[in-house]
């Protein structure tokens, strides 16, 4: 199987180093189709060289009325539970399973607070114009 395969029952990207598979769940057989991928994309990587950092694999659902007790697994030379969480961060971007973006909107502000309080602890004497300055150059690496 290579990267490009197209007519999979689900959906999947690869990035230079991250690997994503999901599909919308209805049925058992959905659930089936989606272990199959991650099946193929195990054997895609040993194919390939690649090591799956097995404690990094992370299975989660997003809805509000989404059934959470099937356990998806890793395949190596014994079968490994994907841990199943409630918020996965993706690109810099915290998700939790009802989309709500709170834990996310929460992160951004305790940063901006953090980087005022550092402003203010090492610049006793600042104008308001250094200040934003500052404030702004250093708040676009962190909020960004």
């Amino acid at each position: 199987m290579g990267c490009d395969h197209i007519n999979a029952p689900y959906k999947f990207t690869i990035t230079t180093d991250d690997a994503e598979l999901f599909k919308h769940i209805l049925s058992e057989s959905d659930e089936q189709q989606l272990q199959e991928g991650i099946n193929e994309l195990h054997v895609w990587t040993k194919n390939w060289l690649l090591n799956l950092n097995i404690s990094k694999c992370k299975a989660i659902s997003f809805g509000r009325t989404v059934d959470k007790s099937h356990t998806y697994n890793n395949t190596d030379s014994d079968v490994i539970p994907i841990h199943r969480v409630n918020i996965i961060k993706d690109l810099g971007i915290l998700i939790d399973e009802k989309l709500t973006f709170r834990n996310h909107i929460h992160d951004k502000i305790n940063k901006a607070y953090m980087m005022l309080g550092l402003i203010k602890r090492n610049f006793k004497y600042l104008t308001v114009s250094t200040f934003v300055l500052l404030y702004k150059n250093n708040g676009k690496i962190i909020i960004l």
